[in-house]
């Protein structure tokens, strides 16, 4: 099932944190696109790596610096076309509900934390979170 759309309530403006999200994202994901074969090195060092959000010691590549801005930096990469698909069409058709309900401000911090919580399954991974990895693969193929 695929949301394209929800049911307009009259009077409401712009979801504009909601619109700002997918702009960012959509913006992200064609820079990751423009990379071509240097994709991975940049997953690598802007990806989630719940072993060095942990530990404070980075893995080479060096990342961002405090490492724990690995966790807002990995929420705006998307492991291929499908993914970033998915993840805007849900944003568009329930984001702006949440920021109506929610106000502009909460809306970042209720997107934020549910894309936070699955970086800590694998704690001791050395290596991105598995969408990233399978988009690094992909990247290192020959077509």
């Amino acid at each position: 099932m695929f949301p394209i759309s929800d049911q307009p309530r009259p009077g409401r403006g712009i979801a504009i944190v909601t619109v700002a999200l997918i702009i960012i994202n959509v913006l992200a994901f064609l820079y990751e696109l423009s990379l071509g074969a240097g994709v991975e090195n940049f997953i690598l060092t802007y990806g989630a790596v719940p072993k060095e959000i942990l530990t404070g010691q980075d893995i080479p590549p060096a990342g961002p610096d405090p490492i724990w801005l690995q966790l807002l930096t990995s929420m705006f990469l998307h492991g291929g076309w499908l993914h970033i698909i998915g993840n805007m069409a849900y944003l568009r058709v329930f984001g702006d509900d949440i920021e109506d309900v929610l106000g502009p401000s909460s809306t970042c911090c209720s997107t934020s934390a549910p894309a936070l919580l699955p970086r800590w399954y694998t704690s001791s991974s050395a290596a991105p979170t598995a969408a990233y990895r399978a988009w690094a693969r992909a990247a290192r193929a020959r077509v």
